[in-house]
């Protein structure tokens, strides 16, 4: 008979497990990406995109400089979304690509359509602000999340998108 023991550290298959489910759910945003991405982007452009709603969200914080979770909340609520709860629920660091592939291309299309356009910080790190959306179209809690895309304190881009596998993706203004 052969016997074989292995000695596990805890903390390292913890350590593990987290980066596995990160993964997982990464590689689940970037397919509703690719799947919504055209889509979302024909919606956007067909309904169109008023300066005034851009207009609302400045207005909110005119030194367009952000500061703290208050100046995002305020930036949000401009653009007309409530959030669940007051504390983000993920702050990350971002790269933008220094070239667009075809996801990145369609995701970028959709944020000029808002007003943004994130070619100027192509190959610059950036920073997304997540937090979880109040009742957004009837979808269950914590399932809608508002980021915010941010780069020497100042808003260049976001999205809104369910995290589920099958969810959507929008710009900052939402479906139309």
């Amino acid at each position: 008979m052969f016997i074989m023991s292995v000695k596990v550290n805890k903390k390292a298959v913890k350590w593990v497990i987290l980066a596995v489910a990160a993964c997982i759910i990464a590689a689940g945003l970037l397919i509703a990406l690719r799947e919504n991405s055209a889509g979302s982007l024909a919606a956007m452009q067909e309904h169109g995109q008023p300066e005034e709603y851009f207009e609302a969200a400045e207005a909110m914080n005119p030194s367009g400089k952000i500061k703290s979770d208050e100046d995002r909340l305020r930036y949000i609520e401009g653009l007309g979304w409530k959030v669940a709860d007051e504390q983000p629920c993920e702050v990350i660091e971002v790269r933008i690509p220094e070239e667009f592939d075809e996801v990145y291309t369609a995701y970028n299309e959709m944020q000029k359509a808002a007003g943004y356009d994130l070619e100027k910080y192509q190959g610059k790190r950036v920073k997304r602000w997540s937090f979880y959306l109040a009742d957004f179209m009837g979808k269950p809690e914590n399932t809608v999340t508002i980021n915010l895309l941010e780069y020497k304190n100042k808003i260049i881009g976001g999205d809104i998108c369910e995290t589920a596998a099958d969810g959507f993706l929008y710009g900052l203004k939402g479906p139309q």
